[in-house]
């Protein structure tokens, strides 16, 4: 009886520790001038990221742990593909996330916003065309599904 209580104790004594000494995460990440391609997961240590040319540094928004120290490392953004690092330390544990910055040019900036402006048209002649041609597509397979072969009428059979 001993022996089995004295396991049972030391098993949780053992998680106790295993889960005190938890690395450091952010607890959420968002990206103010950029784009993140991935959605923030705090397992995920690294990210893509994609900003405009004339973008000189990332305004980067982050919660933590309160008792959990910050530092960002290599947020100047000069060349076309620029590396930054955000770690974490607490206590004797340390993390980091690595963001791989990708400066885009500006002109793809103009044409996003104008094929955006098209996406978004109400135009009501493709609305109606886009109906008839379903409702035509769906006619045809009806028929193709449910046509009854007479087998009197076929050609190949004398």
């Amino acid at each position: 009886m001993k022996k089995v209580l004295l396991i049972i104790i030391s098993f949780f004594v053992f998680n106790i520790k295993v889960y005190a000494n938890e690395k450091p995460y952010l607890d959420s990440l968002e990206i103010m001038n950029g784009v993140n391609t991935l959605s923030f997961d705090k397992m995920n240590n690294l990210y893509t990221i994609n900003v405009y040319e004339d973008i000189d540094a990332l305004d980067i928004s982050y919660k933590v742990k309160e008792e959990i120290d910050v530092s960002i490392i290599g947020n100047e953004l000069i060349k076309k593909v620029n590396d930054v690092y955000i770690n974490l330390a607490h206590d004797d544990e340390v993390n980091s996330y690595h963001l791989i910055v990708n400066k885009i040019d500006n002109t793809k900036r103009v044409m996003a916003y104008e094929t955006k402006g098209e996406e978004d048209s109400d135009n009501p002649v493709v609305k109606t065309s886009i109906v008839f041609a379903s409702i035509i597509i769906n006619g045809l397979m009806l028929v193709i599904l449910f046509h009854k072969k007479n087998p009197k009428k076929d050609l190949f059979i004398k």
